[in-house]
C-alpha cells in the first residue's frame, strides 16, 4: 500500500491507506473517461476502485478517479456496442454522467474483473447497515438495471 501511495500523485484530501483496506488486484487497461482515452492502471481494493494514468513525458502517475464499491455498478458493454466485445463500464451512482469504460484484453479478463467487482460489492452491501434490502436483493438477483437500482432524486442513467 505504501508503495502504491508513494508512486501516485493524489489530491491532498484523498486518503488511500486505511486499517481495513487491502489490494485485491491491479492491471493495466485502455480506459475511456470524460471524453479522454488513455492507458492506465486500475487498482481494485476491497472497498475502492482507483483509476490512474501514467503520463508519457515525465512518467508521473496521477489519480484520474476513484469509486467506493458501495457506489459502483458494473455493466458489460459488449451487448450494447458491437465493437466493444471486451469492454465493461463502471458507473458511480453519485456521478452517473461520468462512467468509466475499460477495455480488457480478452473475454476471460473482462469476466474475471466484472465478477470480482460484483462479488466484493455484494459482500460490502451485505455487511453495510446503511444498505437497503431492496438494493441488495436486486443486485443479488442479477436484475441490475442502471436506471432503477439506485432510484432517487438523481437523473436516470442512459
Amino acid at each position: 500500500m505504501i508503495e502504491i501511495k508513494n508512486s501516485i500523485t493524489f489530491p491532498a484530501e484523498f486518503v488511500l491507506i486505511t486499517p481495513t483496506r487491502r489490494l485485491v488486484k491491479s492491471s493495466e487497461f485502455k480506459i475511456y473517461y470524460k471524453k479522454q482515452s488513455f492507458k492506465g492502471t486500475v487498482f481494485f481494493f476491497n472497498d475502492l476502485l482507483l483509476f490512474t494514468k501514467k503520463h508519457i513525458f515525465d512518467e508521473k502517475i496521477t489519480m484520474k478517479a476513484h469509486f467506493s464499491l458501495l457506489q459502483c455498478i458494473v455493466a458489460d458493454l459488449s451487448s450494447k456496442i458491437e465493437k466493444k466485445e471486451f469492454w465493461f463500464s463502471v458507473v458511480n451512482r453519485d456521478q452517473p454522467d461520468s462512467p468509466i469504460e475499460i477495455a480488457a484484453s480478452s473475454f476471460a479478463e473482462k469476466r474475471e474483473w466484472m465478477d470480482a467487482i460484483r462479488h466484493h460489492t455484494l459482500t460490502l452491501l451485505k455487511s453495510s447497515p446503511a444498505t437497503s434490502s431492496t438494493r441488495f436483493k436486486k443486485y443479488r438477483s442479477g436484475t441490475v438495471n442502471l436506471n432503477t437500482v439506485f432510484r432517487d432524486s438523481r437523473p436516470p442513467l442512459l
